[in-house]
């Protein structure tokens, strides 16, 4: 018994002892990345952490390379920025330990190891930059006076300056995606110096990949001297292209500048037709360094102001009316009441547009220039009841109404009434009245005459020497001077090409009325079935069985693999009468705007056709010495607007 109490008490003495801890283990939790498993070294990830517990003791994160913005926190849903900037490429380590608020020494934490991988960065893009605008003026002053230079320029990066040069040394720089600046010439040599504009970007401390203008040249002169003769390949009323936006050139006191075009009423009133638009071979940049003028008056804005302009710069144009199709129009006999602007007629609900009010309750009207929709009420955003197309005829039934600063009238077209706009939110008319005058007879001077007789046509050429027609629009004359409206080489010289077939050969009015495309498209339409299908005209380049007052094409440069027809203009081709078919296989025409005699050019059948017309008869119009004609004396007796309309031919 007493060896049995023995082997017990041993046994308690050498048996450890457990304790029950005395800390509770860190709580569960999760973890997000964004981006989630790799990223680039340099990326800032986020780290986002939701503790399963609503009273943790703390999280802790810790990484095998860079930094966190919150490395220990309390919070329950927290995000932590990991900044890798200083991490190697490939495998890094993310550790993450939480710990219960009874645990301050972390004894019990409860840790999770994430692996992410780091990948190499791009490598660094040279800045690429460009110049948007560059600008001096004036480009002519005396030594000491000053010069307005502006510009700005973008990167694909953030631009670090731009500076100007003259005659290649720097003259001024800004940290700063544009300038304006006030260039003092004191000190400057005279004579012509050119200056441009340079823009870097960030990383391109010396210029290596900058943006570059152009050169704009302007002149330093000294006390009393007079600038030089400007050698420029523009003339004033030139029209350019850049970026879809058209521009007229005006050169006044030595400068070249140029001034937008506002909208296409104004460059139809102007009289400028398309075929006029030469950018001379420029690039974008080039055009851009001419001087930005002030924009030509808007014609549906600034009436007065565009007729001062067009009378400064063209005087002898016509402004261009749209076809009018062949639709007979009743038309009512008065004076068309002009109501003055505001609201007038029906109750309004907002302002009205500028351009007054033509059309009157009870009297006709015409669609103008494209489809009108009729509407339920007078608002843009309802769902039209018909679409009126364009010239077509409606009656004027009430209004007018002025809401989104559109003026609206009720007019009935087919037996529908509706809400139509008569002027849009720019000013611009939709609807025109329909007005009738009496002719007036006029005697017109023999030097009025001159400007409206066409140029003889040559029945036979082979027999008879022709004195041909030169190019007006795109080339230089053959007498080497460039061609102004203002002070034309002959009176043909004032015609294009395609008014001038259309005249002579009376089947083109009536196979397509007033309206056709450039020359280089001429062919095409006439193979369309749609526009040429009931004229009885064929295409081809067999010239062998043309016959007189069939019609010649020269194909655009777009149609001819990028190189110009016979020289023919580069982005509208040509047309001209035939007249007749050499022995040697040359074609004998007789043509207007155009830089050369065509009378012995061979035919080149990759870009020239021949439109085989039904048999014709070309009229021979002759110049009288004194022409007594009855005219429409249309628009004396109207104010504005009616007597642009007038001017336009909208008044019938």
């Amino acid at each position: 018994m007493a060896l049995i109490k023995a082997v017990i008490l041993l046994a308690l003495i050498t048996s450890p002892v457990v304790a029950e801890s005395l800390h509770t283990r860190g709580p569960n939790f999760n973890a997000s990345f964004n981006p989630q498993g790799n990223a680039q070294v340099g990326y800032d990830v986020n780290i986002h952490i939701k503790v399963d517990s609503t009273n943790p003791g703390a999280t802790r994160i810790n990484v095998s390379c860079g930094g966190v913005t919150k490395g220990e926190t309390s919070e329950v849903e927290f995000d932590s920025s990991w900044r890798t900037g200083d991490c190697p490429v490939g495998n890094a380590n993310i550790n993450i330990c939480t710990k219960a608020s009874d645990d301050p020494n972390w004894q019990e934490q409860n840790c999770v190891d994430f692996g992410y991988q780091l990948t190499a960065p791009p490598a660094p893009q040279n800045p690429s930059c460009s110049i948007d605008t560059f600008d001096a003026w004036p480009r002519n002053v005396i030594v000491g006076e000053q010069i307005q230079i502006s510009g700005s320029g973008s990167c694909n990066v953030q631009v670090r300056a731009m500076k100007v040069k003259v005659n290649g040394v720097d003259l001024y720089e800004i940290g700063a995606p544009s300038l304006s600046w006030t260039w003092n010439t004191s000190g400057f040599p005279t004579g012509n110096h050119k200056l441009s504009l340079w823009v870097a970007g960030q990383g391109d401390n010396n210029w290596d990949y900058a943006g570059k203008s152009g050169s704009i040249i302007v002149s330093v002169l000294a006390p009393n001297q007079q600038p030089a003769e400007p050698s420029f390949p523009f003339v004033t009323s030139s029209i350019i292209d850049i970026n879809g936006n058209l521009f007229v050139i005006v050169i006044k006191n030595g400068s070249m500048e140029r001034r937008l075009i506002p909208n296409p009423d104004t460059l139809d009133a102007l009289g400028i037709p398309r075929s006029w638009i030469d950018n001379k071979g420029w690039s974008n940049s080039d055009l851009k360094s001419i001087h930005h003028g002030s924009d030509i008056p808007d014609v549906n804005r600034d009436y007065n102001g565009f007729i001062d302009f067009k009378n400064r710069y063209f005087p002898n144009t016509t402004p261009i009316v749209p076809n009018q199709g062949s639709t007979t129009v009743p038309s009512i006999v008065g004076q068309v009441q002009v109501i003055p602007n505001g609201p007038q007629g029906l109750a309004s609900d907002g302002e009205c547009p500028a351009s007054p009010a033509v059309l009157t309750v009870g009297g006709n009207a015409q669609i103008a220039r494209k489809d009108l929709n009729l509407r339920p009420r007078p608002n843009v955003n309802t769902d039209p009841l018909t679409i009126m197309p364009n010239y077509s005829e409606v009656k004027v039934v009430d209004g007018p109404k002025c809401k989104q600063e559109v003026r609206w009238f009720i007019v009935e077209y087919k037996g529908v009434q509706g809400w139509a706009a008569e002027v849009g939110t720019g000013g611009e008319y939709h609807m025109y009245p329909i007005v009738a005058v009496q002719p007036v007879a006029t005697v017109i001077s023999q030097a009025e005459a001159t400007l409206i007789v066409t140029v003889p046509i040559v029945p036979d050429p082979a027999t008879s020497e022709v004195s041909p027609l030169v190019d007006t629009g795109c080339d230089e004359l053959a007498t080497g001077q460039w061609w102004n409206p203002f002070n034309p080489p002959d009176v043909g010289a004032m015609e294009q090409c395609t008014n001038y077939v259309a005249r002579v050969n009376a089947e083109v009015e009536k196979c397509w009325g007033k309206s056709f495309p450039n020359g280089g498209l001429w062919d095409d339409w006439a193979n369309d079935p749609d526009k040429s299908g009931t004229c009885g005209w064929t295409v081809t380049n067999d010239f062998s069985t043309a016959k007189q007052g069939d019609i010649v094409t020269w194909n655009p440069a777009s149609q001819n693999g990028g190189t110009s027809c016979e020289s023919a203009n580069f982005n509208a081709g040509h047309v001209a009468i035939f007249q007749g078919l050499n022995e040697d296989g040359s074609i004998r025409v007789t043509e207007s705007n155009w830089v050369r005699n065509h009378n012995n050019v061979h035919v080149n059948p990759d870009c020239m056709n021949i439109i085989h017309m039904p048999a014709v008869t070309i009229e021979t119009p002759v110049p009288s010495t004194s022409i007594t004609t009855p005219q429409v004396d249309k628009c004396s007796q109207y104010s504005w607007p009616m007597s642009w309309f007038c001017k336009w031919g909208w008044i019938k």
